[in-house]
């Protein structure tokens, strides 16, 4: 795969991710609680699926910062474990992939 072309992918998913990131943080900012107990039990709930869907998309804000310096340093289509060659498919389908498709199994 092209390089240029991956970083561009890379690039465009990070921007999203950062914006959910931002609108988790800004929902979590301006939040009031509920007077009501039933009320507040739900806002928990949800806050918990906040924290996780915030959490995930930071984890994957690491990959992608990853994947960008390994394209930097020719290293974006190299397996980390074994050394051959990422299949172009599979770094269309992740772009921040590090491992092979054998070695992710």
């Amino acid at each position: 795969m092209e390089r240029e072309m991956l970083r561009e992918m890379l690039l465009t998913e990070q921007a999203e991710l950062q914006k959910r990131v931002d609108a988790i943080g800004k929902d979590f900012s301006g939040r009031t609680i509920s007077k009501q107990f039933d009320e507040q039990v739900v806002e928990r709930e949800n806050d918990e699926v906040l924290r996780e869907l915030e959490a995930e998309a930071k984890e994957e804000l690491q990959a992608i910062d990853v994947a960008l310096r390994r394209i930097e340093t020719d290293q974006f289509d190299r397996c980390r474990k074994c050394g051959e060659t990422i299949a172009d498919e599979r770094l269309k389908a992740i772009p921040h992939a590090t491992t092979c498709r054998n070695c992710a199994t």
